[in-house]
């Protein structure tokens, strides 16, 4: 799903700095270069530029990226530019570091490259993602109040329409929040009218697929895409199997590269 682009600055890094802080709850955006997209539970979707400091990862107060969770270590991981790339480098921490969901040591980061420390996912990006992205989330804050995330590029999603009513399945407790926020899913297939989904997301091509039902909030158009503002749904592998039974599911379609 992401293109296989080594992290090489074309002038030299800059320097490393934390995306300005918008409104509370809102994402925070780096405007240029690469960068390290964080989602996770009391935090969001925050970026980090990269640059040609060492970035120290964990739940120290002192960590450049802080991850709050019991189950990171307070020296965890470590981003380092070295040569025109950019490494990540587990520091011996007691919970591990996967990549693209393989435990590693030290990861020489590619372009789409997904990191998972305790309960984060760090998205490591050379590039913003795709076009109308930041044009189509703002517009589902405005219309929905409610904040909508694209999902990192090395986890791939598909998804099929069902007719089942949200209120026959979905209760106000099942919302499962990607950071504070849903998903927004770009398609080129107008789905104006639908308003359930099955979907499929896997991370890379050998791992096991995990399945969801999503609630669609509305759609937003940008630049010729349709961007499906989702909310995600845990529910009993019963409730899902009938959902999709009673739902005349359509065919599957594949959600557009980010």
């Amino acid at each position: 799903m992401s293109a296989n682009v080594q992290a090489t600055p074309p002038s030299g890094p800059p320097a490393v700095e934390r995306a300005e802080s918008g409104p509370p709850g809102q994402t925070e955006r780096v405007s240029s270069g690469p960068y390290v997209k964080v989602f996770g539970p009391d935090i969001g979707v925050v970026e980090f530029a990269l640059g040609d400091k060492t970035l120290a990862i964990g739940r120290a107060d002192t960590a450049d990226i802080r991850l709050p969770d019991p189950r990171v270590s307070r020296a965890h991981a470590r981003i380092a530019y070295q040569e025109g790339q950019y490494l990540l480098e587990d520091v011996g921490s007691s919970g591990g570091t996967t990549v693209n969901r393989k435990r590693v040591e030290t990861h020489v980061l590619r372009h789409g490259d997904t990191a998972q420390i305790g309960a984060y996912v760090l998205q490591f990006r050379t590039h913003r993602e795709l076009r109308g992205a930041t044009a189509a989330a703002r517009q589902a804050r405005l219309l929905l109040h409610s904040e909508f995330s694209v999902l990192p590029s090395g986890i791939q999603l598909r998804f099929r329409r069902l007719e089942t009513p949200p209120r026959e399945i979905f209760t106000s407790g099942d919302t499962l929040r990607i950071g504070q926020s849903g998903l927004l899913i770009p398609t080129t297939t107008s789905m104006d009218d639908c308003v359930c989904l099955e979907l499929q997301l896997s991370w890379g091509a050998d791992t096991k697929t995990t399945c969801y039902l999503g609630e669609v909030m509305g759609v937003v158009e940008e630049d010729g895409v349709h961007w499906m503002c989702v909310k995600l749904h845990t529910v009993s592998r019963q409730t899902h199997e009938s959902a999709v039974r009673a739902g005349y599911p359509g065919p599957w379609l594949e959600a557009l590269a980010s």
